[in-house]
């Protein structure tokens, strides 16, 4: 999807107000992270709302359960396109020498002194 398609689809979505629709029902949910009694709402949230919103994004998401006792339970989203750019990197990666090739006997560190 282009910039401006992006740019397009949030301006329709604020005048058309699917916008502050949207706002409206996730800030009813009753998400408070640090009270235990809202977790099960936190993680409808996460599941309802928060993850297939990144998904239609094109990230992938997974839910989590809190290992600290009483935590509530947090989604981690990575973007796919993450994927392709780590693959490149390491394709990158790959093909770069095992040495810079300003580094040689003539120009290398010095050796730290040693005590006797």
């Amino acid at each position: 999807m282009s910039r401006d398609t992006v740019i397009e689809n949030l301006a329709a979505a604020f005048d058309d107000g699917g916008f502050l629709a949207d706002l409206a029902r996730r800030v009813a949910i009753p998400t408070e992270s640090q009270v235990p009694a809202s977790h099960a709402h936190l993680r409808s949230y996460l599941a309802d709302e928060i993850g297939p919103a990144l998904s239609a994004m094109d990230y992938a998401v997974e839910i989590f359960d809190n290992p600290e006792p009483g935590g509530g339970p947090f989604l981690i989203g990575r973007s796919n396109r993450s994927a392709i750019r780590d693959a490149r990197i390491r394709s990158a990666i790959r093909g770069m020498r095992r040495y810079p090739t300003s580094l040689s006997a003539k120009n290398a560190l010095p050796e730290w002194p040693v005590a006797h």
